[in-house]
Parts: C-alpha cells; sequence; structure tokens
C-alpha cells in the first residue's frame, strides 16, 4: 500500500479506518473518505505509538495498524506470564489462544518464548470495501488464529497479485468453492470469508455450525476456498486501484460501452475478460 493521508478516498483509506476503529482511535465506521476525523484519530494513534505525528498512513503506522486489522498480536512471554493470565488480559479465552498457539506447551511457558494473541474480535469485517490488500492481510489473520487452516498460492492475476487458495478439513469428500469472479459482484467475497471464520471457530471449538456438528465436519471434508479469482478487477471497482497503465487500458476499454458505469459496472479483469463467460460449461 502507497502511503493514505487527508484528501484521499478509497478502499485503501478505509483499511486505514478498520485499523483505527478496532484499535479504539476512531468511533465512526469506515467510509473510505480521509478527512479531518480520521487525521486527529491517525495522529493520536501515532503518538500512542510513538510514531511521528505525521498524520498520513505511512509505512511506519501501517505497520502498527496492521495487527489491528489482521486480528492479532505477536507477544514475547515475560517472567510470570501464564496463558491465563494473557488470555484474561486480552479479553479472550484460554481456548483461543491455546489454538493460536498449538505448539505451546502451557505447563511449560518459557520467558522470550513467541505467542500469537487474537484479538477479542471477529477477523472478516462486513462494514468495509474490499480490496486484495485487505484480503490478503485478512487471510494472515485467519491462518494466525487457526494454524491448521492451509494457505498457498494457485498462481497470479494479470496484474501479478497473489490468488490464494485456503484449505480446511481432512477428509475424503471435497468442495471447491469460489468467490469474487465478476468485479463488481464482490460481496461474496466477505460472505465466503465470513462462513469461514465461523466454521474454524466452530471447528476448533466443538460446536455446531448450520445444525452440524462442525469438528465432525472437519474431519470427514475438506474445503478449499478461493476467496477472490478476479483481485484486479476488485480493486477497479473499489478504488484501490485508480491510476496506472492497467487503469488506462480498462478505462479505454470501459469507453466502448458508455452505458455501463466506470468503475463500479466493471465486471471484467484488468484486460477486459469477463471471467464469468471462461467457464466450458
Amino acid at each position: 500500500m502507497q502511503t493514505i493521508s487527508r484528501g484521499d478516498t478509497g478502499a485503501y483509506t478505509e483499511i486505514v479506518q478498520l485499523g483505527l476503529r478496532r484499535s479504539g482511535f476512531l468511533t465512526t465506521p469506515p467510509d473510505g473518505i480521509f478527512g479531518p476525523r480520521t487525521e486527529a484519530a491517525l495522529l493520536r494513534f501515532q503518538t500512542a505509538f510513538g510514531l511521528p505525528p505525521t498524520g498520513a498512513a505511512d509505512t511506519a503506522a501501517m505497520e502498527k495498524l496492521e495487527r489491528f486489522i489482521k486480528g492479532y498480536y505477536t507477544r514475547t512471554v515475560q517472567p510470570g506470564d501464564t496463558l491465563w493470565n494473557i488470555a484474561v488480559n486480552y479479553g479472550i479465552s484460554l481456548s483461543a489462544l491455546l489454538t493460536a498457539n498449538p505448539e505451546i506447551d502451557p505447563l511449560k511457558l518459557l520467558p522470550g518464548q513467541k505467542l500469537t494473541v487474537p484479538y477479542a474480535y471477529a477477523v472478516v469485517p462486513d462494514n468495509i470495501s474490499y480490496s486484495h490488500a485487505l484480503i490478503m492481510m485478512l487471510i494472515d489473520g485467519l491462518h494466525a488464529r487457526y494454524p491448521f487452516l492451509s494457505v498457498r498460492s494457485m498462481g497470479k492475476s494479470t496484474m501479478n497479485k497473489d490468488l490464494p487458495l485456503l484449505t480446511a478439513g481432512n477428509g475424503n469428500k471435497e468442495l471447491f468453492i469460489s468467490a469474487g469472479i465478476h468485479a463488481n459482484e464482490w460481496l461474496n467475497i466477505p460472505v465466503t470469508l465470513t462462513f469461514l471464520e465461523e466454521y474454524l471457530f466452530a471447528a476448533s471449538t466443538d460446536r455446531m455450525i448450520a445444525g452440524t456438528d462442525a469438528a465432525a465436519l472437519f474431519a470427514d471434508t475438506t474445503l478449499y476456498l478461493a476467496p477472490c479469482l478476479n483481485p484486479d478487477g476488485l480493486d477497479l471497482v473499489t478504488g484501490a486501484l485508480k491510476t496506472g497503465p492497467a487503469f488506462d487500458r480498462a478505462l479505454r476499454i470501459a469507453g466502448d460501452y458508455p452505458s455501463v458505469p466506470f468503475p463500479q459496472g466493471w465486471k471484467a479483469n484488468a484486460e477486459g475478460v469477463d471471467l464469468n463467460l471462461q467457464f466450458p460449461a
């Protein structure tokens, strides 16, 4: 991500606002407009974390904000720490802490060890425009909370953006879910990621999901989820991609279809190819 500052708008601004809201420095929902309220919240955040108070979301600020966006914090164990005390201090369950740190022996916690500490809120937001950058942060956050989630790449988009594939489960029955195909139908990305988060939580805590034992389902099936097949088109639609050769090319293509608003109505990838028309079915 580039530096985001006052006057900027779009999906990247919403990512900054999400981090500020989750960290307690912004009280209003993300709206994608970097105005005086967002700038003031960022200044308070930078001061609290010992950063230069620039009022801009530069590299240093984003490094601190990302832990709130991803929903976890890496903590170094201090003398006297116990998993129970850490869980209480962060307002989370002991189960959540143990799930995120399967290699840790709770009876042999040693100073200097690194712990993944999830925050109390869900990772996947439902009140923000999505972008490829946000998706990758959320996947990192889900994998940190649930290390048994497999994360790998299926390949690259036309703009060389990673196409992640998430795998959950150990069974012989297999299900593949793909999302984010049509650029302007990106709402299915948070829907599928929210389902995945709820499924992982239920499977790790012996709960039910949709009336089914989630742990038994996890043992019996393997779920493959490709949360975004068209990150280039997604970034065009939500304002993460506003300049550059790819944007200019898409703008030229859109000029041949004046009845379709650009970029809100864009369906294709950055090359103008409608991926939904490429399936031989």
